[in-house]
C-alpha cells in the first residue's frame, strides 16, 4: 500500500514520447526576473533624460537651471576652488540627506 505522495508521482511511461519534457533552470528564471524589472527601469530613464534635455533645449550653461533639493545649499560656479566645491557638495548631501529624512517621518 503506497503513500499518497507516491500515488501523485508522475511516471515516466506516463508521458507521451512526442512531447518534449525540460527542466526550467535556475539561470533561465533569474534571468526572466532580471529582464523584468531592467525593461521598466530602463524605459524611465530613457524618458527622464529625453524630458531632461527637451526642458533645457537650448541652454548650454546649466547654472542656469532651477534650484532643486540637491543644489538648495551651495550652486558650484566655475570659478570655486576645489574645496570650496568639496564643502558645497557636503552639504548639499546632508541637506538632501536631511530633507529625505524629515520627509519620511
Amino acid at each position: 500500500r503506497g503513500t499518497h505522495y507516491e500515488s501523485q508521482a508522475v511516471d515516466m511511461e506516463d508521458v507521451e514520447a512526442d512531447e518534449p519534457f525540460y527542466e526550467e533552470s535556475i539561470l533561465s528564471s533569474l534571468g526572466g526576473e532580471v529582464t523584468s524589472i531592467v525593461a521598466p527601469v530602463t524605459a524611465c530613464m530613457a524618458l527622464t533624460v529625453f524630458f531632461v534635455r527637451s526642458l533645457y533645449l537650448g541652454r548650454q550653461n546649466l547654472s542656469t537651471a532651477p534650484t532643486s533639493i540637491a543644489t538648495a545649499i551651495y550652486h558650484e560656479s566655475a570659478s570655486d576652488d576645489v574645496s570650496t566645491k568639496i564643502t558645497g557638495a557636503l552639504l548639499n548631501a546632508l541637506f538632501f540627506v536631511l530633507a529625505i529624512t524629515v520627509m519620511t517621518f
